[in-house]
């Protein structure tokens, strides 16, 4: 089963080898890039596959600080992926199946998710609509590599 957990202070040492594929570059920076660019309010989680991490991404508290279409009881989920070698075994889509009760157990005081996903990711824009997620209808356009759709769920 799929598990998530935060990352420790000293993140483990398979977390530098993760990587997407060279299609998906341009939608995700490099693990070791997030983690140079984490900000105050900025959660690293992992995803585990029994023993074997096979993803990550970062809960953001202070999401609404830096996009406007964020309220502030709105929580950002921002970076997520799975690592290239894991995909297509449907861990993207457990872990975005297990993350509302996750949040609500672990960052109860917010009341959505949201994030923004390149409007040229169609796969990942239609695993975040399948899961739940809704697509508010607007666009971010401040992100580096183009449009962006505005997704959210209610928690």
């Amino acid at each position: 089963m799929l598990a998530i957990r935060p990352c420790p202070t000293s993140p483990p040492a398979e977390l530098w080898q993760l990587q997407v594929l060279p299609t998906q570059q341009p939608y995700v920076l490099p693990i070791e890039e997030q983690l140079a660019q984490q900000r105050s309010g900025e959660h690293f989680q992992l995803l585990y596959q029994q023993d074997e991490l096979v993803g990550c991404f970062i809960l953001d508290s202070q999401y609404s600080r830096y996009h406007e279409f964020a309220g502030p009881k709105d929580l950002g989920l921002r970076g997520f992926f799975i690592a290239a070698a894991a995909q297509g075994k449907g861990y993207g889509k457990a872990a975005l199946q297990q993350l509302p009760g996750y949040v609500q157990q672990h960052f109860s005081q917010f009341q959505r998710l949201i994030l923004t996903v390149n409007c040229r990711n169609m796969v990942a824009h239609q695993l975040y609509l399948a899961t739940g997620f809704q697509d508010s209808g607007s666009l971010y356009y401040g992100g580096p590599s183009g449009p962006q759709h505005i997704i959210w769920r209610e928690l």
